[in-house]
């Protein structure tokens, strides 16, 4: 008897559960019914939501938590010369090589020369 009761209980809920989804659905176009409030509320937030994740998705803040920025800021030669500047002993600026198409050791390998 309990394991017919077991079984029979669930199909129970599971009847109210759908009598209760079919009942909103129906519900749901009345314009002052509250399934209809909770939509509107609902489809609000969401379109909202979603709305901020794609204008975040295609132009990213530069402290964002979700989506990185996918390019760096370029400096100018100016924002590398202010900032290289506490850097360079000698009062030649042009020490700093600035040609990003040589790699690290080329670089150095020019920074040595110049020394010697």
């Amino acid at each position: 008897m309990t394991t017919v009761l077991t079984l029979i209980l669930p199909l129970i809920n599971m009847n109210k559960f759908v009598k209760e989804i079919k009942t909103f659905k129906r519900t749901i176009l009345l314009k002052g019914s509250p399934a209809f409030k909770i939509s509107v509320w609902f489809s609000g937030i969401t379109v909202g939501l979603v709305w901020i994740l794609f204008s975040e998705y295609n132009e990213p803040k530069n402290n964002n938590l979700f989506f990185k920025k996918k390019k760096a800021d370029i400096f100018t030669n100016e924002e590398i010369e202010r900032w290289n500047k506490p850097y360079i002993s000698n009062a030649n600026n042009n020490s700093v090589i600035r040609n990003s198409n040589l790699t690290a050791d080329e670089k150095r390998k020019q920074l040595l020369k110049e020394i010697k």
